[in-house]
């Protein structure tokens, strides 16, 4: 018999065919999950004092000034890993604490840049932030401005302060959250106290893949 007249689809065994279909459509499942990104365990993370924001947020244009007394805006947030937080020089426990931990992690991980932002900055001049971060670290950076300036600014970062005169040398009350910002200039997520250098290495390497 010539078996060019015996049709195609007669010629398939409908089983064989089922199956090879399973095949390719369970492969597919298979390689597409293999080649989706693994992202970290939101609880793993939080367990480790960081957590992710539901949708990343771009830093907005803000005016301030560098301990050097150079205009600082959004375009120095870009270009690298950024982790800033709010405080100031006269802080009593919080800040050098927290300035102790990111210089612990600086000498660990060098590719980030750490941002005190002042929340004082009658007393916080440049020269002053500039002499203060170099008794923690000459690479970390310092930025004051005006209170409108730095208020929007800490809006922008889920962080507030305030003045209470009410206490001994005008404390100042402050949020004391460090903010992680992508390469991008966008605020991705923060570390809440107690700020652990191991763990925020850990969730450094997750996350930023630094």
């Amino acid at each position: 018999m010539n078996s060019a007249s015996v049709p195609l689809v007669q010629a398939r065994n409908p089983a064989i065919h089922r199956i090879v279909l399973a095949a390719i459509v369970f492969g597919s499942l298979a390689l597409a999950n293999y080649l989706r990104p693994v992202t970290p365990d939101t609880e793993m993370l939080a367990s480790h004092g960081y957590h992710a924001l539901g949708q990343k947020e771009a830093i907005r244009t803000f005016s301030l000034t560098d301990q050097d007394g150079q205009p600082a805006g959004v375009t120095d947030l870009q270009g690298q890993w950024s982790l800033v937080f709010f405080g100031f020089t006269a802080c009593p426990d919080v800040c050098p604490t927290t300035l102790g931990v990111l210089n612990q992690l600086a000498s660990e991980i060098t590719t980030v840049q750490v941002i005190l932002v002042s929340v004082d900055p009658q007393r916080d001049t440049p020269a002053h932030l500039k002499s203060y971060l170099q008794g923690f670290n000459p690479d970390f950076i310092g930025l004051t401005g005006d209170v409108e300036e730095l208020q929007a600014f800490a809006y922008q970062l889920h962080a507030a302060f305030r003045l209470l005169p009410a206490k001994p040398d005008d404390t100042i009350e402050h949020s004391s959250n460090i903010a992680l910002l992508d390469p991008s200039g966008n605020f991705i997520g923060y570390f809440s106290i107690p700020h652990r250098p191991e763990n925020m290495r850990t969730v450094l390497e997750l996350v930023a893949g630094l």
